[in-house]
């Protein structure tokens, strides 16, 4: 993944703008991971019914989408590194997008991806 875009993602998880939820990258305003890294990317945002938005040319509402992909050269829809192993207090996860929906808090995520950005 491109480090500065990470770092940038990273600060974003950080910095307490974003509230945390699940399923959706964004609806309701509450982010899973992987919406909040759509959410500081130059991409199309759409509001959809159900007030979800969906993020660039393809309306993603769950996944990156290969526009989001090609511009942060992140490798995988759900975020998950080549290995699969996302291991985040002592707990492996198959992605980043699972260790979001199984509650792990945003600075546990940040961590994670300052560490571990390359494998991405």
């Amino acid at each position: 993944m491109n480090k500065q875009i990470a770092m940038e993602w990273v600060e974003a998880l950080r910095s307490g703008k974003y509230e945390q939820g699940e399923q959706y990258l964004n609806k309701d305003n509450r982010f899973c991971c992987l919406g909040v890294l759509c959410d500081i990317l130059p991409v199309e945002k759409n509001i959809l019914e159900n007030n979800i938005i969906s993020y660039g040319a393809y309306r993603s509402i769950t996944l990156l989408k290969k526009d989001v992909m090609n511009y942060t050269d992140i490798s995988d829809h759900f975020g998950r590194p080549a290995d699969f192993n996302v291991t985040i207090n002592g707990n492996c996860y198959q992605g980043l997008s699972s260790a979001n929906d199984q509650g792990v808090p945003f600075s546990d995520i940040a961590d994670w991806i300052e560490a571990n950005y390359e494998k991405l």
